[in-house]
């Protein structure tokens, strides 16, 4: 189980922020819809926000595939799968997820914080 550390401190980072932001954006749906409809919310889009907020719970699937991949990949000792792709992979997956979420909330808001 030591070999497989580094796997699953990222995949739990990853679906914590699947999960995390799912949440958050679920939560922050209803300011972001008063925004979209005052006179503030013209050019807001809250379609990634509002796919995010419902079913970004699928995005679970990215890291459990990742996990799956490298885990087989370590057990069959193939060179993809040594510790330093995993740690990038992952790395790099985990700010995909991230950004993914952050760019949701800055579309949505955008209005608001362009205005001064």
């Amino acid at each position: 189980m030591k070999e497989h550390r580094i796997l699953a401190y990222l995949a739990a980072l990853q679906c914590l922020t699947v999960l995390a932001g799912s949440l958050l954006l679920s939560v922050s749906m209803r300011f972001f819809e008063e925004v979209l409809v005052s006179g503030r919310g013209r050019g807001a889009s809250l379609t990634l926000a509002r796919a995010l907020s419902g079913y970004g719970w699928w995005l679970l699937a990215l890291p459990a595939m990742w996990v799956a991949l490298m885990a087989n990949g370590q057990r069959k000792n193939r060179p993809w799968a040594d510790r330093r792709s995993i740690l990038a992979t992952g790395t790099l997956l985990l700010a995909f997820l991230t950004v993914v979420y952050f760019v949701a909330v800055a579309v949505a808001t955008k209005p608001v914080l362009s205005t001064p």
